[in-house]
């Protein structure tokens, strides 16, 4: 998760002057970074880098555009996503509902609403005192 974590850093950076001066590196010098960083953390098989590298890819940013690739990362994480839910987990329900927006492996609206539906009940409520 770590090496996910950095690459999505590298990745945020690319976007911020001050953050790549803090560092000391380049656009590319960053984008070099969060595809390393990123393609380590799939190779372990951390769900989230495959978000942040199916992103890069499809841009085209720090390596060559490859959309067939990123939407293979794409439903590869859908399906990790899958594999957690059946085992109870909130986290990837959440994940699963909000991260693929607008990507060609988005939940429909319904499978969407049923997710969040699901982490909401799943929550623990107190009862109110009046």
């Amino acid at each position: 998760m770590a090496v996910a974590v950095a690459g999505m850093r590298f990745m945020a950076a690319m976007q911020n002057p001050e953050r790549r001066e803090k560092l000391g590196m380049s656009v590319e010098e960053l984008q070099a970074r969060a595809v390393q960083s990123l393609r380590a953390a799939v190779e372990k098989g951390t769900p989230e880098a495959y978000i942040g590298l199916a992103q890069m890819l499809r841009a085209g940013t720090g390596m060559p555009k490859d959309e067939a690739e990123a939407d293979k990362l794409l439903a590869e994480f859908r399906r990790r996503c899958e594999q957690r839910i059946a085992k109870g987990s909130i986290n990837a329900r959440i994940s699963l509902a909000l991260s693929l927006k607008g990507t060609p492996a988005e939940p429909s609206k319904e499978e969407t609403i049923r997710l969040l539906e699901e982490v909401i009940a799943s929550s623990d409520h107190e009862p109110h005192e009046n």
